[in-house]
């Protein structure tokens, strides 16, 4: 196969790691070379990480809740980190499907902590150069996660943001003002992109019905 680690220069694997609530998780990276298009792979089944994180990576679309939001990290705030790493100079970020929304909360992290914006100017730079297309037909089909979850995973996002828990979790709510409703990785896509299409004509009449709530009139 076309496959080969990425190494640093001085020969050893390149990792990334991101924080879990207790522990930090290492993913190495490999690259597909698929004609003159790179494409990056993340992969968990490494060391020292434990056994339920050597699988993260393991199996797309399995597991509970747990493992999705363990999988939606790896890919989203991973993903950024590992371009990074790799010094590439990104300038459109592409959400395909609501699975990589997290991507943008890194990427907001990143310009306020690095080069000091303030939340509003990073959310409105990461929205101007990130795009979704959404895959799924159905509402059932998008991954929500419940408050209570999202804030033990990523609360300290909401912390760095300057924002209160319903502030941050209005970000990825169909309803912002009901305080119960979960966050919709769709939603959070959406908001954070200035860019949005479907992958058919059909497909995107079903869409703009879905979503149209979330533009008044």
């Amino acid at each position: 196969l076309p496959l080969e680690p990425i190494k640093n220069a001085d020969g050893s694997g390149l990792r990334i790691s991101i924080e879990y609530p207790g522990r930090r998780v290492y993913a190495r990276a490999w690259k597909v070379s698929i004609g003159t298009v790179a494409l990056y792979l993340l992969d968990t089944n490494i060391e020292p990480n434990n056994r339920y994180d050597q699988d993260i990576t393991d199996q797309l679309y399995g597991g509970d809740k747990d493992l999705r939001m363990h999988q939606e990290i790896m890919l989203g705030i991973g993903g950024v980190r590992l371009l990074k790493a790799l010094g590439l100079n990104v300038t459109a970020y592409h959400m395909n499907e609501g699975h990589a929304a997290f991507m943008a909360l890194e990427r907001i992290r990143m310009l306020i902590q690095e080069d000091g914006l303030s939340f509003e100017a990073a959310k409105q730079m990461v929205m101007s150069s990130s795009m979704f297309t959404t895959h799924t037909p159905v509402p059932a089909g998008f991954d929500l996660f419940p408050p209570d979850m999202v804030m033990y995973y990523l609360g300290e996002y909401a912390h760095i943001f300057g924002l209160s828990r319903d502030e941050f979790l209005a970000l990825g709510r169909e309803n912002t003002g009901d305080l119960s409703a979960p966050l919709n990785m769709a939603i959070l896509a959406i908001r954070m992109s200035s860019s949005i299409n479907g992958v058919a004509q059909l497909h995107g009449v079903v869409s703009r019905d879905m979503f149209q709530h979330l533009w008044s009139g």
